[in-house]
């Protein structure tokens, strides 16, 4: 799913009265609160569905595969994300 799928998804949850341009604003305003609240705070918990929790990377070094060349990696924030039980029950229910 992208973008723009996820704004006609909101449209239709919202029971087809959103403009696009709202679901649009909508989309925007939660990914601000997730983007604010991993900088901040480093955790975001949405009941029933995850967690967001950014985590500190140290540098390390790389072999090139094809090269042999040593590559310094330097330390960087990643965000992992653990599904709660909810989310992960849910989906081993809906399998294709």
């Amino acid at each position: 799913m992208n973008t723009p799928h996820l704004i006609l998804s909101i449209q239709r949850e919202l029971g087809g009265t959103a403009t696009p341009a709202a679901a649009q604003l909508a989309l925007d305003a939660v990914l601000h609160a997730l983007r604010t609240a991993l900088l901040e705070d480093g955790i975001v918990k949405i009941s029933r569905f995850g967690t967001f929790r950014r985590k500190e990377v140290r540098s390390r070094r790389l072999c090139h595969p094809h090269t042999g060349e040593v590559i310094q990696l330097p330390a960087r924030s990643v965000i992992r994300f653990i599904p709660s039980p909810f989310l992960t029950a849910s989906l081993s229910q809906h399998r294709v």
